[in-house]
């Protein structure tokens, strides 16, 4: 499945599935950065920071010879952007 973000950040995605699933995310040149196995009830779960308008590509498939549909989520993490200066004090650390 091609996917190209309009925005930068991290992106999950999620199998859902009955039977044992494996994901892959590959970059635009078909290298694989991220894959994932088994995270929760034989589904798969990767998260990975993604940059907005390059093509990535999601591959997944059963574990074994299972055949027939799954369900895939994507969700993108929301981020809040902090203004930290040398005066910003973190639970008693300062920058």
């Amino acid at each position: 499945i091609k996917f190209v973000p309009e925005t930068d950040g991290f992106y999950t995605f999620q199998s859902i599935s009955n039977s044992d699933t494996i994901g892959y995310i590959y970059d635009e040149n078909f290298d694989q950065i991220a894959y994932n196995d088994d995270y929760s009830d034989n589904n798969f779960y990767i998260s990975y920071f993604l940059t907005a308008g390059k093509t990535y590509y999601l591959g997944a498939r059963y574990y074994s010879y299972s055949s027939g549909n799954f369900d895939v989520s994507l969700t993108k993490a929301e981020t809040t952007k902090l203004n930290l200066d040398e005066t910003t004090n973190l639970n008693g650390y300062s920058l």
